[in-house]
């Protein structure tokens, strides 16, 4: 399979069944029932819970049922401006398939309740730098300005068609920044979405494959 390509198109799903796993917190090594993030307190077992599916139901997707298997799903939550994107790019570890970061920032951010405005970033001045580096750069360019939404984001527009932004039917290739998660391989990728003639489908590309001219940064006003 071509990495630096699309990781798969949608298919249909299997019914993902969660797994009980550890999460980690910044430094915090115990799970709590609920903690404060972004703009109020939620239940953080129940979002765990939430994403492990969402990551299960992709890799069933992309992957045979007997390599889904082998994913052990572990979820993060590390501000994003302490993140080395370049290191972790470079950390190839087949032991980490399943592996995924959340933003902690958005992570509670409820979109039912309010329709997040999308703001749509080209960095065509990026065309072929290592996408840890754009990653680094948006974050510190924009972290104070707007949300940068993880796959929290990319879930609520697979599951609400409806919700998605006319900006982002363009053929064009969306990433969500604000996670990254390990595929098959123990690659870090950052997870994305496109929009086809099947509607939206989910993909991801390695972290330290180069920025392309069809990429672009989904960014959310605070």
């Amino acid at each position: 399979m071509e990495k630096s390509q699309k990781i798969s198109s949608e298919a249909l799903a299997k019914k993902a069944e969660t797994a009980r796993v550890k999460v980690a917190l910044g430094e915090e090594e115990m799970v709590k029932a609920k903690v404060k993030i972004a703009e109020g307190e939620f239940d953080i077992e129940k979002f765990q819970q939430k994403m492990d599916a969402f990551m299960e139901e992709t890799f069933t997707i992309w992957y045979d049922e007997k390599d889904v298997k082998k994913a052990k799903l572990s979820m993060s939550a590390n501000p994003l401006d302490q993140l080395d994107y370049e290191k972790i790019g470079k950390d190839i570890d087949a032991y980490k398939f399943g592996e995924y970061t959340m933003n902690p920032e958005t992570a509670g951010l409820n979109f039912q309740e309010k329709e997040p405005k999308v703001i749509i970033l080209d960095l065509e001045e990026f065309i072929g730098k290592p996408r840890s580096e754009v990653v680094e750069h948006v974050v510190k360019k924009y972290g104070g300005q707007y949300h940068i939404p993880g796959m929290e984001y990319e879930q609520y527009l697979l599951a609400n068609p409806g919700k998605v932004p006319k900006q982002m039917k363009d053929g064009n290739c969306y990433y969500f920044i604000g996670s990254t998660l390990r595929d098959q391989d123990g690659y870090a990728c950052v997870p994305s979405v496109f929009w086809s003639s099947e509607g939206l489908s989910r993909s991801a590309y390695w972290l330290e494959f180069d920025w392309g001219s069809d990429d672009r940064v989904v960014l959310l006003e605070k």
